[in-house]
């Protein structure tokens, strides 16, 4: 009985922190993408923005 329960242990393990792993790295993929977009969203409007604004008003 206890060589069974070690080998049930062993194999479920693996895929626990396998599916944990991958939810962890996709949320935090989500959130940096996020963040990383948005400021480079933001940087972007700026930047064209001023280029467009710039010879206007000079």
């Amino acid at each position: 009985m206890k060589p069974e329960g070690t080998y049930g242990l062993r194999s479920v393990c693996p895929s626990i922190s396998q599916s944990v792993s991958q939810s962890v790295s996709q949320s935090v993929s989500q959130s940096v993408s996020q963040s990383v977009s948005q400021s480079v969203s933001q940087s972007v409007s700026q930047s064209v923005c001023h280029t467009f604004l710039d010879p206007a008003i000079t």
